[in-house]
């Protein structure tokens, strides 16, 4: 896991925003491979490697189970964000909706896995990052 969160830090903290501003997706198209290479392999490591940290997050294990699969959509999502910036910049009613519902989603998945992470592991001595005192 230690790997895992520096790699993601470190390319996390070199990539470029994926925003949807003109600049953004001007210097994709304008600027010289030497800019151009380094700042696609780190923003294609870092924004799909998102959804993945924030749910194997501390322990690097997948809790619960059945979030592995909504992590696998957080990639396919990330990932054609990150390949297709243009369309997610003017997007159709339709995709709008996607792209909201799909944001949320990964979020509120990520939020239930440390939820539900941190009341399966806690215990009488620690309680959802509350210490009690000693009997």
């Amino acid at each position: 896991m230690a790997r895992f969160l520096g790699l993601f830090l470190m390319a996390f903290g070199v990539a470029g925003p994926v925003t949807l501003a003109p600049e953004f997706i001007g210097f994709w198209e304008t600027a010289a491979a030497r800019f151009v290479v380094p700042f696609t392999l780190f923003t294609y490591l870092s924004w799909p490697l998102m959804p993945v940290f924030f749910v194997v997050y501390p322990d690097g294990k997948f809790v619960p189970e059945w979030i592995r699969w909504a992590t696998v959509y957080g990639l396919f999502f990330t990932v054609s964000w990150a390949t297709f910036p243009e369309v997610f910049g003017r997007p159709s009613v339709a995709l709008s909706a996607w792209i909201f519902l799909s944001v949320i989603a990964i979020f509120s998945w990520s939020l239930y896995s440390q939820i539900y992470r941190s009341r399966r592991d806690s215990t009488v001595r620690y309680n959802l990052g509350r210490i009690s005192p000693s009997p």
